[in-house]
């Protein structure tokens, strides 16, 4: 493409090119001068041809907009956004360079190579793909991604999910999948928080919970856990639990030593679900805690009125008709 002026703004967006060749990029770029653009975004672009051309030539960094990859204080990130092109991350399709973060929302992929993400294993830190169309992921590979501490995949078709085990994760987001069981295995030794919300989720296995020992958040809203959540169901180990949600999921009874291990500063959060009892044999056991500890849990029951019910060290029974404390 030859005549262009200085400030064009040349516009390339949707289309299909997967590599940036210098022979016919650096021309045009020299023409564009300092107000010039080229924009690229929604093309397969492969990350290794982008970051060559921004090795040769960065004084043209701010020309190009839309690109997949970008570099800044030592931080390497794979970024994409909006790309309704790419629907496969194929083996090879960041061929020498390895990054820290990964990041895609609003795409079309279906499917990750596992070599894609294995290429950054020592060094991916956080790996995010939101709202795709992702009806696949390489769960084998986590164990190996040594320093990854976050992962999020969210707002996708994905269905299928293994026992997760990891050393290093820190927060994993699982939410508004289509993911229809769990498999009891899971290890995460350093988990913070773990959300596998709004999941049409019917039971939790026995001892998933065992290997988080420093669990502060878990988020199970909107599953489907009712109508009774049996016991043994959520045992927590964690002395650092402050947040448990266990919203709108159909639960009308809980077993006695459905939830235990909670601490001294855990919120239950029990709105939106059909309990209509608080029967003293499951209520009774969080009680005689609470007056061991002397502090208080929060147990939100909004079918109630909306009210909060606050127990603390000095409440012994539940009247089981109306959900108050005497």
């Amino acid at each position: 493409m030859v005549g262009l002026r200085n400030g064009t703004k040349l516009h390339l967006e949707e289309n299909l090119m997967t590599e940036l060749k210098d022979d016919a990029f650096l021309p045009m770029l020299e023409d564009l001068g300092e107000k010039g653009r080229i924009f690229l975004s929604s093309n397969p672009i492969q990350c290794d041809s982008w970051l060559a051309l921004s090795l040769n030539v960065p004084k043209y960094l701010q020309r190009l907009q839309g690109v997949n990859c970008r570099s800044y204080g030592g931080r390497s990130e794979f970024y994409m956004l909006g790309n309704s092109a790419v629907q496969h991350l194929p083996e090879r399709v960041f061929g020498n360079m390895t990054f820290d973060d990964i990041i895609i929302s609003e795409t079309s992929l279906v499917s990750v190579d596992p070599m894609a993400l294995l290429s950054s294993k020592n060094r991916l830190k956080i790996l995010i793909i939101s709202n795709s169309t992702l009806e696949e992921f390489p769960f084998q590979v986590i164990p190996q991604m040594t320093n990854l501490t976050i992962l999020e995949i969210t707002d996708s078709p994905l269905k299928s999910l293994p026992a997760l085990r990891s050393s290093s994760l820190e927060i994993v987001r699982l939410s508004h999948n289509r993911i229809g069981r769990l498999l009891p295995g899971w290890f995460m030794p350093k988990l913070r928080k773990l959300d596998i919300s709004n999941n049409p989720i019917p039971e939790i296995p026995r001892g998933l919970l065992e290997g988080f020992r420093n669990l502060t958040s878990f988020d199970a809203s909107h599953c489907n856990l009712g109508p009774t959540l049996s016991n043994g169901s959520l045992v927590f180990h964690s002395k650092d639990l402050s947040n448990v949600s266990l919203r709108f999921n159909g639960i009308v009874r809980l077993e006695p030593g459905a939830i235990a291990g909670l601490t001294r500063n855990t919120l239950v959060d029990l709105s939106g679900n059909n309990i209509t009892r608080l029967t003293e044999d499951t209520f009774r056991p969080m009680l005689q805690f609470l007056s061991q500890q002397k502090s208080g849990i929060i147990i939100s029951l909004s079918q109630f009125h909306g009210c909060l019910l606050f127990l603390t060290m000095d409440l012994h029974v539940v009247d089981q008709d109306y959900g108050s404390a005497t």
